[in-house]
């Protein structure tokens, strides 16, 4: 996913580019290669949920038990995000509320990353089935 963001900035212009915390690990080593002084603007914005947050919203969280759970889906990393950024060179924020990401979002120039803390697993989950929950009552009374 880095090397994409930082393929298409190249080729296109400024980006901001969302992934995961395991996703920009994994492919860090893009940071090097293209190298931070001679590319095109990019703000990669890492959602660190802590490794593999994605599978909390499968029905396998709440068929297994937390302990359970963290065991066969969690994958925290090692490696803290802005230490990594901070190690190539590039500026690196920290934000917990969307203001903080609007300010670090209109702040950034050059290459740079966005470190998002965002809830834990179950409080994330429990947020996006409340939105789809909204969205699905919404909708019902146009679709029938």
């Amino acid at each position: 996913m880095t090397s994409t963001a930082l393929g298409v900035a190249a080729a296109s212009g400024p980006v901001v580019a969302a992934l995961g915390d395991l996703a920009f690990l994994h492919d860090v080593s893009a940071l090097v290669e293209i190298g931070v002084e001679t590319g095109a603007p990019c703000t990669l914005v890492v959602i660190d949920n802590g490794g593999g947050g994605i599978f909390s919203f499968l029905p396998q969280a709440a068929g297994l038990g937390r302990t359970s759970f963290e065991q066969l889906f969690g994958t925290p990393p090692w490696t803290a995000v802005l230490e990594v950024a901070r190690g190539f060179g590039l500026p690196a924020v920290e934000v917990a509320t969307i203001e903080g990401l609007d300010e670090a979002l209109a702040a950034a120039s050059g290459r740079s990353v966005v470190r998002v803390e965002v809830p834990r697993r179950e409080d994330n989950a429990a947020l996006h089935q409340r939105i789809h929950q909204a969205v699905a009552e919404g909708v019902a009374p146009v679709l029938g």
